[in-house]
């Protein structure tokens, strides 16, 4: 019979090695999850367009910018007039 309980000699115990108090992660390996993806919607068809418009303005301002300081009046007439029509889509 075993010393502590009574239980048979076959059954027997072994003593166990203690746990760390903290728990090692392992290094390296791939990063969790797909870290290439687009997460704040600057690729959203919205944002592209406003984008696309944002610029198409910038270009025409100076343009017109540029037509002013070479005093063409006229000209500047002209491309304001035909940035305001409407545009086909």
């Amino acid at each position: 019979m075993n010393r502590i309980i009574d239980l048979p000699e076959s059954v027997s115990f072994r003593p166990r090695k203690p746990r760390p108090k903290f728990r090692l992660k392992p290094k390296g390996g791939a990063p969790k999850g797909n870290r290439n993806a687009f997460k704040h919607g600057g690729y959203a068809a919205k944002t592209i367009a406003l984008k696309r418009r944002v610029r198409s303005l910038r270009r025409y301002a100076f343009q017109a910018l540029k037509l002013v300081k070479a005093g063409k009046y006229g000209e500047f007439a002209a491309l304001a007039a035909d940035r305001q029509r409407p545009s086909p889509k």
